[in-house]
């Protein structure tokens, strides 16, 4: 372990999960789309299941899409100003 590592829990803080690289991108993807799902990841990104996976799981935590809904594609819940300006508030424009 680094030196230091576990002080934030030990103050009661969680740290933040970094997001992906491709957060930013994806997130704009799906909202262009109107849809959402790990296939569309996978293919507009050449990215592999679990890593397009983590990328879906983030854009639902923050909101950019609904919640798993079985086989069917996911609901947007932002559209593009929206997607940017989250962008903007997390640091990511």
């Amino acid at each position: 372990l680094e030196e230091g590592a576990g002080k934030d829990w030990e103050r009661g803080e969680i740290p933040e999960r970094k997001l992906d690289p491709l957060f930013a991108r994806a997130a704009r993807a799906v909202a262009a789309e109107g849809g959402a799902s790990v296939s569309l990841v996978q293919r507009k990104f050449n990215v592999g299941y679990s890593r397009a996976g983590r990328i879906v799981d983030q854009l639902a935590e923050h909101r950019v899409i609904g919640g798993y809904q079985g086989s069917k594609s996911r609901e947007v819940l932002m559209n593009l100003p929206d997607v940017d300006d989250l962008l903007e508030k997390i640091g990511l424009e």
